[in-house]
């Protein structure tokens, strides 16, 4: 009887939650960059299934505050056309283009957002419908003659982990991969393996990470790939 009614319960479960079909979408590139004399590119969305795809391309100003990530309405960069369709094994180009005068000669950060949406010609299903977003960062370059990230580091650690700070004084973007906080015997304390996220042009970001008491045992020092080179960075002591 209790193995009929934790059929009969999942049973119950699975009518009421129905996934999308599996995410199959591909978008090249994955990061769009403009120079600072550009003023418009294109994205290209690739459906390699075998059902079209629908969805709805929307950019944001990307901007970072409290340590977090933050997007905002913005009319400084469009997107065309706002709704696609792609049909099965077919893609669809989106163009970028940057409205007049929003450059102002520092580097400017967005995300373009693409989210699939139903198909409008199917009746619509009740219940929780699982569908993808996918989030690209575009970056317009400034007049900088030599940009670069100016990065520097602080950790602090409650009884629920560590906190690690970063601030970029530079005027460039880093993207920050594979990092790892490592004490001065070299074990990692702890750390965020593939993409951690970026500290964006002026910005701070702040990442929650668990780790034990040696977290406040020094000296510590943090290794990253930062825009893809290996670099290193001493945390100073508290």
């Amino acid at each position: 009887m209790r193995h009929l009614i934790a059929v009969l319960s999942m049973q119950l479960v699975l009518a009421w939650i129905v996934p999308a079909q599996a995410a199959s979408l591909q978008i090249s590139p994955v990061a769009v960059s403009f120079s600072s004399r550009q003023h418009a590119t294109t994205v290209t969305l690739r459906n390699p299934g075998n059902d079209p795809l629908f969805g709805q391309i929307r950019v944001f100003a990307w901007d970072q505050r409290d340590g977090s990530d933050q997007l905002d309405a913005t009319t400084e960069l469009l997107a065309t056309p706002p709704i696609v369709k792609i049909p099965a094994g077919g893609e669809q180009v989106v163009r970028l283009v940057m409205a007049q005068g929003a450059a102002d000669g520092r580097e400017r950060s967005y995300r373009l957002i693409v989210d699939e949406v139903p198909d409008p010609s199917l009746p619509r299903i009740n219940g929780v419908v699982m569908r993808m977003r996918y989030s690209i960062p575009v970056f317009v370059a400034g007049d900088e003659r030599d940009p670069a990230p100016a990065l520097s580091w602080t950790l602090t650690s409650d009884g629920s982990g560590v906190h690690v700070h970063v601030s970029n004084r530079g005027q460039l973007h880093a993207q920050i991969a594979d990092m790892k906080i490592v004490d001065q015997g070299g074990h990692v304390v702890t750390g965020v393996g593939g993409l951690a996220g970026y500290a964006l042009r002026g910005r701070e970001r702040l990442w929650r990470l668990t780790a034990g008491p040696e977290a406040r045992q020094g000296p510590l020092t943090v290794h990253a790939l930062v825009n893809g080179r290996e670099s290193s960075f001493p945390i100073p002591a508290e």
